[in-house]
């Protein structure tokens, strides 16, 4: 993950690499209704590791329900 920004007031934005490369897969299927810096950004706000620590580690879901319902979110919200 890559921090830019901050030093000079401006905000603070983190780029992880893995994102990228997969909001520029996703972008490239034709439901896609974001460019892909949008993409970009609503999966890295999706892949927040507190979602998956509230809903596996709290809550009580398994990994693989975890992913399959991040990919269906993922999805919706790229589509919507």
């Amino acid at each position: 993950m890559v921090q830019s920004g901050g030093a000079s007031g401006g905000p603070v934005v983190l780029h992880d690499p893995g994102v990228d490369d997969a909001a520029g897969v996703v972008g490239d299927e034709p439901a896609v209704r974001f460019d892909h810096d949008a993409a970009v950004d609503v999966m890295w706000l999706c892949l927040a590791p507190d979602h998956y620590r509230r809903l596996v580690n709290v809550r009580g879901w398994s990994p693989e329900r975890y992913r399959s319902w991040l990919a269906d979110r993922i999805r919706g919200l790229l589509r919507a």
